[in-house]
């Protein structure tokens, strides 16, 4: 199962264009969810990096809005302490990005706890 998953989880490496019909779009989030459920180091990696992507220009590298969570959230896992005060900066601006901090494996950056005691 992992082999399958990883081959297909290539793709979603090495073809970051999101215009593919709607069955194939389902399939890789599908392919996206299972690997990160199974703990594919590649699975967070790639999320990790279409959060970085995102974060340093939104409007060059935007999210559908169907893998925004993914992202986020998968993205947030093995983030550094840069991308997570990235965004608690969106939090400060009022956008709901900073709700996947508590999704970081880490939480030895302390900002979880820094983020909700200042709430």
């Amino acid at each position: 199962m992992r082999f399958i998953l990883r081959g297909l989880l290539h793709r979603l490496l090495y073809h970051k264009t999101f215009s593919e019909d709607d069955l194939t779009k389902r399939l890789l989030q599908e392919v996206a969810k299972w690997a990160c459920i199974f703990e594919e180091k590649e699975c967070q990696q790639i999320a990790n990096d279409r959060l970085k992507e995102y974060l340093e220009d939104p409007p060059k590298h935007k999210l559908p809005s169907a893998w925004k969570q993914w992202t986020y959230c998968q993205g947030a896992m093995i983030a550094d302490k840069s991308v997570l005060l990235k965004l608690e900066d969106l939090h400060v601006h009022g956008l709901p990005a900073f709700n996947y901090i508590s999704c970081d494996k880490h939480k030895s950056n302390g900002l979880c706890m820094q983020g909700r005691e200042n709430s």
